[in-house]
């Protein structure tokens, strides 16, 4: 898998759209107060909210770092100001999520802007996709680069985080890949973000051309094998085209 060696800059920092400052974690210990007084279990306020149902979770226990119009989202559930949960981390931005101002798409001669999302894909039991279209920020990879492993428009690349660790050694938990979206039918053997009902998985797809059903592999070969699926089974959201970058451990 091609490894990114020419990202110029990830485009992030403009308030109210970014995610939380990592230094701030009081919020998680106001946000199980208000699950608590309001009645709510971190699976029903994920789904009351229109987020997979185990986003709260993934707020709260692994640690993800919610946007603003997430954080806006949850809040309008609970029945909350902003300001109660997420203190002054967003103070004089606007709560409603339509008036942020989106990130400007950032223009370079030779170079394509690619979004990065605010989706977590599992490479073991599966994380939920947010329904939360708003790119965190922008990646800027050299267009020559790109074009060696996909003609895809920017529009149609993603940069997205995976967890877990049965795709090792070919991804490990935490690295940033960049996916194809046009490359979105198994056609050859390769890996891909898909979803299977509610969950969203990166795997090693393989078409088995004698059952027309599909492999869904792991690289750990200490992770169990899983049936073959049919097409109609998952959606595949796009081809794994490119590592874009991994935690020195």
């Amino acid at each position: 898998m091609p490894t990114c060696q020419w990202a110029i800059a990830q485009v992030t920092g403009y308030k109210g759209v970014g995610i939380l400052p990592l230094m701030e974690s009081a919020w998680r210990a106001r946000l199980k107060d208000q699950l608590t007084r309001k009645g709510f279990s971190m699976k029903s306020l994920s789904k009351k909210a229109g987020l997979g149902e185990t986003y709260v979770r993934d707020l709260l226990i692994r640690e993800r770092e919610p946007s603003l119009k997430i954080a806006a989202r949850l809040c309008a559930e609970l029945d909350v100001p902003l300001q109660a949960i997420f203190g002054s981390l967003w103070e004089g931005v606007e709560e409603d999520p339509s008036q942020v101002e989106p990130l400007p798409v950032p223009h370079i001669e030779g170079f394509l802007p690619v979004g990065r999302f605010d989706a977590s894909f599992s490479m073991g039991q599966g994380s939920l996709i947010p329904d939360d279209p708003e790119p965190m920020g922008y990646w800027v990879f050299e267009e020559q680069w790109v074009r060696v492993f996909s003609s895809a428009s920017p529009d149609q690349l993603a940069v997205v985080k995976v967890d877990g660790d049965s795709m090792a050694p070919t991804l490990q938990g935490g690295d940033l890949v960049l996916i194809d979206r046009n490359q979105a039918k198994p056609n050859r053997e390769g890996i891909y973000a898909i979803t299977v009902g509610d969950v969203a998985w990166v795997k090693r797809l393989s078409l088995n051309l004698k059952t027309k059903r599909i492999r869904v592999l792991s690289d750990n070969p200490l992770v169990e094998k899983q049936p073959e699926m049919d097409e109609e089974d998952l959606s595949i959201i796009g081809r794994v085209v490119a590592l874009v970058a991994r935690k020195v451990q």
